[in-house]
């Protein structure tokens, strides 16, 4: 390979590192904006018993936040590597609807009510579990005049447990303080073929739409769980 010939196509490889790295984290964004339709809840579903508190990282007015958060390239004579990863951060607001209505659902089912013996209880969500980490793991040999090379895409999620406090209100004038926590059940997703960023974007986070109902669940468990270590 002539010094000429390599110092374009190491300019070429450059380029086209850097141009993906900084494109990626707004194709992105888009394509959560354009699945939750540029719209964010006014109002969170409470019950007579059940209320919920939303808190937010981000502007009550922002959907979502994607940066990229690594760039690490690993460049030898031949063979290079590198991976890109863009963590997005989605309001809180976004997913709550189908979290209240499984909780309350599964709270009702289970006699949560009677279990309070009169009391209320407010859950204070600080997390997302859809929050997302979008990977990109890239390789590339260079050959004599030419260069071949792949990339392998993912998104993550980016907590493994999803966790809210919760405080009970009992007539008597007690409270009662706690945690509840279970396991962040979204899973790393790849691609289908010739699938775009924002089509697979939306795609992973209508599947966090469906698993957060389970959670809901879940914590219901956790809930009944410790209301019943204090009768």
């Amino acid at each position: 390979m002539t010094r000429n010939c390599f110092i374009a196509l190491f300019a070429a490889a450059v380029f086209s590192f850097t141009f993906t790295s900084c494109s990626t984290s707004k194709r992105v964004d888009k394509g959560i904006k354009k699945y939750y339709a540029n719209t964010i809840p006014e109002k969170v579903k409470n019950n007579d018993y059940i209320s919920f508190t939303v808190e937010n990282t981000l502007p009550a007015n922002e959907i979502s936040q994607t940066r990229k958060t690594k760039n690490k390239l690993i460049p030898a004579i031949f063979y290079w590597k590198w991976r890109t990863e863009n963590t997005s951060v989605i309001n809180n607001m976004m997913p709550i609807q189908y979290f209240t209505s499984s909780f309350i659902t599964a709270a009702n089912s289970r006699k949560l009510k009677e279990k309070l013996n009169g009391g209320t209880v407010n859950l204070t969500i600080k997390e997302n579990p859809a929050n997302f980490v979008y990977v990109i793991d890239g390789w590339m040999v260079f050959l004599l005049l030419a260069y071949v090379g792949g990339e392998k895409v993912a998104i993550e999620p980016s907590g493994n447990n999803f966790s809210v406090n919760y405080t009970i209100s009992y007539p008597s004038g007690q409270t009662k303080q706690g945690t509840l926590t279970t396991a962040n059940i979204n899973r790393e997703k790849a691609p289908r073929y010739f699938q775009n960023v924002k089509g697979f974007t939306r795609e992973y986070l209508a599947s966090c739409d469906n698993n957060i109902k389970a959670m809901a669940k879940d914590l219901v468990t956790d809930l009944l769980a410790q209301v019943s270590e204090t009768e």
